[in-house]
């Protein structure tokens, strides 16, 4: 899994504590006349009263775009991914049961993704073009991730060939989900960015303030108390330098921290991350992660480091604890004196600990404890801040990595079931078959008379019978050539081959049946088509099926045509140079809404009085068609007949060929 983050941090992060390190103190300034201490006073008064004003309009505008821009904008981003999530596991879901129930949870997840990028793209364009782009490209991956989606949700494809083109909808839908979550990391930059923003606007005011204060003491002492005033004002400045060159070394090792979770692969990893990095984040002796076992109502050590720090694997009872306090509170919490809370009194009675909760209210995953020991100074506003981001953060990768697991694990789980269906469906074929055979054997010996004469009704009973298992043989077949197609298992023998004549021989083949049913068979073959590479015994059982599905539905007195044409794009599967094969009935039609699921295993399309059949037929010819690099269409409208073709690429099928059409 590729690192999300933004680049040279800790470039930008060494200059800035290398110019925090270079700030100086003002020098020590001369003795000033008497007369000038009132005009400092009035002036210093004068700027106090309007320092705050000053200090307020610079804060408001970054509180203003972070309520109304970015955190909208970032809950927009989570919702973006959740829908993701939901809609991924919707499409699974009905791959496995069949339940058309989850297609309305994927229609549901996909207007929540619309709906939220709508929403979400005026609020990026404000934030800049970065993240816009951003917006742009996770948009249009998500358009494609909703590509083959819709095709499903709307029936256009059948499950097993969206269980074929799993690969590539995977990578599209990790490609999707890792722009929503860049996206979501480049707001929650901007988010610290404007919080350290305000921070260090209020840091500024509280600086100049002290400043104009001191000024006003220094111009109303006398001539010696200035001078000393002075050098105390210098060791102010000095001491500030200082706290900048904490408050950046602080600041970088949170970015460290928080790109060191972020980059953790597993959920196990993440924990670790966090327990180990949050030392560095927060400034703490030790640290530990109290993981929610929401099952047995404990709390365990998942990870821990530093010191004071309990064992791992240590559990203690999640109710009435400092984790439930934050996790229910959903904000940090200060524990100056840990006697309320025994297990923390057992680790260290005198220490100061900081309480930050994982995962939220609604999905609790437990709390980090930062530990710092009394000889210390207790933890800050500023450091409670830090750790809230770095908890919050912490939370998110921790989140990303469950729906990925979950994902990976519902994908693996899908793919075993697959295989499993083509393993019984290959072995059941097989075993049928058979007894099958045998059953027709014998019926063959009674036919030749080996067991005594048969009459003329006991002979006709006797061929019914092996027509009838030849039925079934033939249907075992077709059910076994679509678990070999959908294994990957489907031999070609690609050769040259002119499909005119194969179209011509197959339409011979059923001119007997179409004359007994008194229907017009035409053929129409240009001179001049170009002999393409294909496995000509698969062309002929797919333009076999076509002719047979025709003379079957098209009523006494009827016609069908057979039309084979050399085409380029023009309604084929995709661009490129084709060989079209059209057979055209004045059956009865194929209403609109049934035309999506005629390729469908043992979907009938005849009406009333129509043959019987098993609805196979054209499932394995579609199968057949992808296999050849090619596909079969549907044109047809009620009471005016139909029109079915068969696309055979000119050019020899390739892998990826197959796959797209597939």
């Amino acid at each position: 899994m590729r690192r999300i983050g933004r680049p040279r941090v800790k470039d930008r992060d060494a200059a800035r504590i290398q110019r925090a390190g270079k700030r100086r103190g003002p020098r020590p300034v001369p003795l000033r006349r008497a007369g000038l201490a009132f005009l400092f006073i009035i002036l210093a008064l004068f700027a106090i009263a309007l320092l705050p004003p000053w200090v307020a309009r610079q804060t408001a505008g970054l509180r203003q775009e972070i309520q109304e821009v970015i955190l909208p904008a970032q809950a927009l981003a989570t919702e973006i991914q959740s829908a993701l999530a939901r809609e991924v596991a919707g499409s699974r879901g009905f791959l496995l049961t069949g339940d058309r129930q989850f297609l309305d949870i994927v229609r549901e997840a996909q207007a929540v993704e619309i709906r939220s990028v709508r929403a979400l793209d005026p609020l990026a364009r404000r934030l800049g073009p970065g993240v816009g782009a951003q917006v742009d490209t996770m948009e249009r991956r998500i358009e494609r991730w909703h590509a083959l989606s819709d095709s499903l949700v709307a029936g256009l494809i059948a499950g097993e060939r969206y269980v074929a083109a799993l690969p590539e909808q995977e990578a599209r839908y990790e490609a999707a989900l890792t722009s929503a979550v860049r996206l979501e990391w480049m707001i929650e930059g901007l988010l610290v960015d404007r919080q350290a923003a305000i921070v260090a606007a209020n840091r500024r005011g509280w600086i100049i303030g002290g400043l104009l204060v001191a000024l006003a003491l220094v111009a109303a002492l006398d001539a010696g108390w200035l001078y000393r005033q002075q050098r105390r004002l210098t060791e102010a400045v000095e001491e500030s330098r200082a706290a900048a060159l904490r408050q950046a070394r602080s600041e970088a090792a949170l970015r460290e921290a928080v790109s060191a979770v972020v980059a953790a692969a597993t959920t196990a990893e993440v924990v670790r991350a966090i327990g180990a990095r949050a030392l560095v984040a927060t400034d703490a002796d030790g640290a530990f992660v109290a993981r929610l076992d929401a099952a047995r109502g404990e709390l365990e050590v998942a990870a821990a480091a530093g010191s004071p720090a309990p064992p791992l694997e240590m559990r203690i009872a999640y109710r009435g604890s400092l984790s439930e306090r934050v996790i229910t509170r959903g904000r940090p919490e200060i524990v100056a004196s840990p006697e309320a809370y025994p297990p923390l009194a057992e680790l260290c009675a005198e220490c100061s600990f900081l309480a930050v909760p994982l995962g939220g209210r609604d999905r609790p995953f437990g709390a980090l404890f930062v530990v710092r020991r009394p000889s210390r100074t207790p933890f800050t506003s500023d450091e409670v801040e830090r750790a809230l981001i770095f908890g919050e953060l912490a939370t998110l990768a921790f989140r990303r990595l469950q729906l990925l697991e979950t994902s990976e694990h519902r994908r693996l789980e899908l793919q075993r079931l697959l295989e499993s269906r083509d393993r019984l469906t290959r072995g059941l074929s097989h075993d049928v078959k058979n007894p099958l055979g045998a059953a027709d054997g014998f019926l063959q010996l009674l036919e030749m008379g080996v067991r005594g004469p048969l009459n003329s009704a006991q002979r006709e009973g006797v061929g019914r019978a092996r027509e009838a298992i030849r039925e079934a043989v033939r249907l075992l077949d077709e059910v076994l050539e679509i678990a070999r197609a959908e294994a990957g298992q489907l031999g070609l023998t690609l050769e040259p081959a002119e499909i005119g004549h194969i179209a011509h021989s197959a339409a011979e083949e059923y001119r007997a049946q179409a004359e007994a049913k008194h229907l017009d068979l035409r053929v129409a073959i240009p001179e001049g088509l170009t002999t393409i590479e294909t496995d000509a015994a698969r062309a002929r059982r797919i333009i076999g099926n076509l002719l047979s599905n025709a003379v079957k539905y098209t009523g006494d007195g009827g016609r069908i045509e057979i039309r084979v044409t050399e085409r380029e794009n023009g309604g084929a599967p995709r661009p490129g140079r084709w060989i079209a094969v059209a057979v055209t009935d004045t059956g009865p039609g194929i209403p609109k809404e049934k035309q999506r699921w005629i390729f469908e295993e043992f979907t009938r399309i005849g009406g009333a009085g129509a043959e019987p059949g098993a609805g196979l037929g054209l499932a394995v010819s579609q199968r057949l068609a992808h296999a050849l690099g090619g596909a079969i269409t549907v044109e047809s409208e009620v009471g005016r007949g139909s029109t079915f073709t068969l696309w055979l690429p000119v050019e020899p099928p390739t892998g990826a060929a197959v796959a797209e059409a597939a």
